[in-house]
């Protein structure tokens, strides 16, 4: 009886082996801990839901014009049309600005503006200049001229361009020693016998080639080079410019100058001392006359725009004058 009683107490013990567990996870109500011998298992998985398409904005909603990116995702909303922004007239479609100033042409290339041509030069060319020895067996450009020792274009040469070339040393090959001549197409070439532009004279035209002077070879002692593109008669005077000649009534030989510079001997006026019978002034400046080189003893003066057709040879400071004036002075 006894031992029947005990076997029944320990059947009724609650740490039984025998105790059923239910399955799935228990949580103890403290601490977060399984209870021991229990374990875990995962929940079984909710049925998935079908996705569901987010419904449309009420037709009354009112879209602001231009793109409208969503919160999330970056993806336009549904239903929203995208849309451009309005372009404004003075900016160009990636947003810059043009300023009415500028004008880009066609091709973005600027086409700079052309710089204004140079003021026209006045007078002749009127350096005081010496040749240059040169390769003998060619042509002149269009600016120069080519003089020869010997006839035929052979011997020592030498190559003047547009100046004045006073003396024998100025001219490269020897005094009294030129037999031939070539003469480019731009220029004329004016010769003289006697140094200074003096004595016996004979012009060459444009073009010319002379394999021999006649009367004029070997006797040729300064020379000057003139622009062809000016008359050889020193009749074509522009504003600014003055002429003196070697005889009355604007003829003889001639030479046209700046009238706003002065001349202090006859090589700066390239033309022979103490032969001025005629002058031009067609300058703002008055033009003063002296007896001597470097402005020594004044005598007549030319008002502007104005002109002497035969310089006096007598008169109370001017006695004398005409074919005895050694430098010229311009004036305000």
């Amino acid at each position: 009886m006894l031992l029947l009683l005990a076997a029944v107490l320990v059947g009724a013990s609650p740490a039984s082996a025998g105790k059923p567990i239910k399955p799935g996870v228990h949580t103890p109500k403290e601490g977060g801990a399984l209870e021991p011998s229990v374990t875990p298992t995962t929940p079984s998985p909710a049925p998935s839901a079908t996705p569901t398409t987010p419904a449309p904005a009420p037709a009354s909603k009112v879209h602001k014009p231009g793109v409208h990116v969503p919160k999330q995702g970056g993806a336009l909303e549904p239903g929203v049309t995208p849309t451009a922004p309005t372009t404004s007239p003075t900016m160009t479609p990636a947003g810059h600005v043009i300023k009415p100033p500028v004008n880009i042409p066609t091709g973005g290339v600027f086409q700079p503006t052309p710089p204004p041509p140079p003021p026209e030069v006045k007078g002749w060319p009127h350096s005081i200049l010496t040749a240059a020895a040169t390769n003998c067996a060619r042509n002149p450009l269009p600016h120069e001229v080519i003089v020869y020792r010997d006839p035929n274009f052979t011997g020592q040469c030498a190559v003047l361009v547009a100046g004045f070339y006073p003396y024998a040393a100025n001219l490269v090959v020897g005094n009294d020693a030129i037999s031939a001549i070539k003469v480019g197409s731009a220029v004329r070439a004016r010769i003289f016998k006697d140094p200074v532009f003096a004595g016996d004279w004979n012009a060459y035209a444009p073009g010319t080639m002379a394999g021999g002077l006649g009367g004029f070879n070997d006797k040729i002692t300064s020379i000057r080079v003139e622009p062809a593109n000016r008359s050889q008669l020193c009749d074509d005077l522009r504003e600014g410019e003055i002429a003196l000649f070697e005889n009355p009534h604007g003829t003889g030989d001639c030479v046209v100058l700046p009238g706003d510079e002065s001349y202090a001997n006859a090589e700066s006026m390239g033309i022979e001392n103490d032969s001025i019978s005629s002058m031009r002034n067609n300058s703002a400046r008055r033009l003063l006359t002296f007896w001597h080189p470097s402005f020594s003893q004044g005598s007549l003066q030319l008002p502007p725009h104005s002109k002497v057709d035969s310089l006096p040879t007598d008169g109370f400071m001017t006695t004398g004058i005409n074919d005895n004036i050694s430098s010229i002075q311009m004036a305000q």
